[in-house]
């Protein structure tokens, strides 16, 4: 595939993700004379992976069939939970359209209540190549710092994890094809989701009612829960933002070897690692916006990242 044929699939992406009820960002170019491979911006794309609801009602919809042509796939089954009796139904949909949830409210009986009991909200950066998903998770742990995360990144098979302790958190991969790809088209993409698994989470992110889904706003979920941060050119550099001290009088091996510290096996270097083990280095970063981090991983812009 050449690279026009790759920018052609990404511009094809895009618009049938717009048919679909996907929320997408519009794909730029990042010009040509750049690395091989990277010629075209990733292309963010927002989706709900999963989403589950609760009903009080042991069949809560009529003609639920045409709702499967809007999803991956739909389960409807008895629940029995005992802290919450009300509930008596349990609906569970991978990867739906936008249209599922609106035709979801068609197909409800009167006087039933759902009430949303789960949802892992997905942004796929999809990309020209493999490598390209590759590098945007790689940067990805480099530069971001999950809001709220109190946990360590985990690295397990080819999936970092920032947290497995509690209920919800980021989850970020990349060697899988994106999930909404054209149809014979798949496209590799750096997959990120983040897991909302209780009431908490869940009333947090806005998300109660069905019609909640249907008006979610994407760009303020994510803006509220990562930052990106520029960082310095060199490790030691890096060590002595985080030195807590008022003079900086520890050794140059010392601020490197913190920096180390805090890398993963395959992936390198993990701002959350670093930050949560020398807080006094989430002040003292240059703040990046999403866009801005985008645009500088694509362009391979070290003066954007780097300072």
């Amino acid at each position: 595939m050449t690279r026009s044929d790759t920018g052609r699939a990404i511009s094809r992406i895009a618009m049938n993700s717009v048919s679909r009820g996907y929320v997408v960002q519009a794909d730029r170019s990042c010009g040509s004379g750049r690395r091989p491979g990277f010629g075209n911006r990733p292309l963010p794309v927002n989706f709900f992976d999963v989403a589950r609801f609760n009903s009080d009602t042991l069949t809560p919809m009529r003609g639920a069939g045409r709702l499967l042509a809007l999803c991956r796939n739909m389960v409807v089954q008895p629940v029995r939970i005992p802290y919450h009796p009300r509930w008596k139904c349990a609906i569970t949909v991978f990867q739906p359209r936008a249209e599922w949830f609106q035709g979801c409210l068609e197909c409800l009986h009167p006087f039933v209540s759902v009430e949303a009991a789960g949802a892992e909200v997905a942004r796929d950066y999809v990309c020209a190549s493999p490598a390209q998903a590759v590098r945007v998770e790689r940067m990805l742990l480099r530069h971001a710092w999950v809001l709220h995360s109190q946990q360590r990144v985990e690295r397990i098979g080819s999936t970092s994890y920032w947290t497995r302790a509690h209920k919800s958190g980021l989850v970020v991969y990349a060697d899988h094809m994106h999930k909404h790809s054209v149809p014979g088209l798949p496209q590799p993409c750096c997959h990120t989701e983040i897991r909302l698994r209780g009431v908490r989470d869940l009333r947090a992110a806005g998300l109660w009612k069905l019609g909640d889904f249907i008006q979610f706003d994407w760009d303020a979920f994510w803006r509220d829960r990562i930052r990106f941060y520029a960082l310095p050119h060199e490790k030691g550099a890096l060590g002595r933002l985080a030195d807590s001290r008022s003079t900086n009088t520890r050794t140059a091996a010392t601020y490197r070897n913190w920096v180390d510290e805090a890398s993963l096996p395959g992936v390198g270097f993990v701002l959350q690692n670093f930050a949560l083990a020398h807080g006094a280095v989430k002040g003292r970063l240059v703040e990046l916006s999403a866009d801005r981090w985008l645009d500088a991983v694509c362009r391979s812009d070290k003066r954007v990242l780097r300072y």
